[in-house]
């Protein structure tokens, strides 16, 4: 019964890592500039955002229609200008403007004390929609030297080993098969 149990958490976890890993490769070599249906996931790589978005914090964005943003959403944008150039930021709203008939948006991390420069709609990559938490711990495990030990580099050895198990319970097999057959 512990061995079916095992199995299938085995095969759960391989579907999943399997889902996921085919997610990011789609949205990173094939789907770059709308994603996914729309969607797109990003990690939280600084601590403008805390509390709501700490380092390692995996998100998924939506691309929105710029006036459905109001005042107190967080988006993700395209950086354009001096320290953001190049750069993809997720700030909280915290004005709205209007310059010859399109929408400015003025954001701002929690932490910082300075408003960033003014986004514009196409800028903007998309509106947060969800914090995956399961998936943040384990990125947050994972890049700790201690997590990736736990979650990579011991599963790996415990794959290492069961499978030499499998290879010598064949071999044995193979070789008793052999030995009966020869003394025919």
């Amino acid at each position: 019964m512990a061995k079916k149990i095992l199995n299938i958490l085995e095969t759960t976890i391989l579907i999943i890592s399997c889902f996921l890993c085919i997610f990011v490769l789609l949205q990173k070599f094939v789907l770059k500039e709308n994603g996914l249906f729309g969607y797109k996931t990003f990690v939280i790589v600084t601590s403008s955002m805390q509390p709501s978005l700490e380092i390692g914090d995996v998100i998924l964005i939506k691309k929105i229609n710029p006036d459905k943003i109001k005042i107190g959403d967080i988006i993700t944008y395209q950086g354009m200008e001096s320290d953001f150039k190049n750069k993809i930021i997720t700030h909280k709203v915290k004005d709205i403007g209007i310059e010859e008939e399109k929408k400015i948006f003025y954001t701002q991390g929690t932490t910082n004390t300075m408003v960033d420069p003014a986004v514009y709609e196409e800028q903007i990559l998309g509106k947060l929609v969800y914090k995956f938490k399961f998936i943040s711990l384990m990125s947050k495990i994972v890049r700790s030297k201690t997590g990736y030990i736990l979650l990579v580099f011991i599963p790996l050895i415990f794959i290492f080993v069961r499978e030499m198990i499998k290879f010598k319970k064949n071999l044995n097999w193979f070789e008793r098969r052999w030995c009966y057959e020869k003394d025919l």
